[in-house]
C-alpha cells in the first residue's frame, strides 16, 4: 500500500511539473519519494513518454528544445530519460543503432537484480534487434 501511495503522489507531481515546466523536479520528487530504482525508471519513462510527441527529424534536438516544444523522435527522448536517470544516480547507457533498418536510440539501465535491461518493447534481451 506505502508503494501505491508514494506513486500516486508521484503523479501528481508530474501533473504539477507538466504545467510548470521544471524537468529536473520531476527527478529530484521521484527519487527523494520511491526507493526502489526499476519503479523510479518507469516513473521516468512513463512520463517522457507520454509528455513528448513523437516528431522525426534528421538530427537530435537539445534536452531544452525537446522539453520546451514537448516534441521529439526516440534520439530527443533517450537523451532526456538519459539525463533524469544519471542525476538519480541509476547506472544508465545510451544505445545508438538500427531497428528494423530504421535508426533507432533507446537506452538500459541496471534492474533490482543488477541487469542491464530496457523497457523497450522490441528489445528482449540485449543485442537483440538493434546493433
Amino acid at each position: 500500500m506505502k508503494n501505491e501511495i508514494i506513486i500516486i503522489i508521484c503523479l501528481l507531481c508530474i501533473v504539477n511539473i507538466s504545467i510548470a515546466g521544471d524537468i529536473e523536479l520531476l527527478a529530484d520528487i521521484i527519487d527523494r519519494n520511491v526507493k526502489d530504482q526499476e519503479t523510479k525508471v518507469f516513473l521516468i519513462d512513463t512520463f517522457i513518454e507520454n509528455t513528448i510527441e513523437y516528431e522525426y527529424h534528421y538530427h537530435p534536438k537539445s534536452i531544452t528544445t525537446t522539453w520546451r516544444t514537448k516534441k521529439g523522435d526516440c534520439t530527443d527522448k533517450t537523451l532526456i530519460k538519459y539525463y533524469l536517470l544519471k542525476r538519480m544516480e541509476i547506472p544508465v547507457r545510451l544505445v545508438h543503432g538500427y531497428l528494423w533498418d530504421e535508426k533507432h536510440d533507446f537506452y538500459l539501465f541496471k534492474d533490482n537484480n543488477n541487469t542491464w535491461t530496457s523497457f523497450e518493447p522490441y528489445v528482449t534481451q540485449v543485442g537483440y534487434g538493434v546493433w
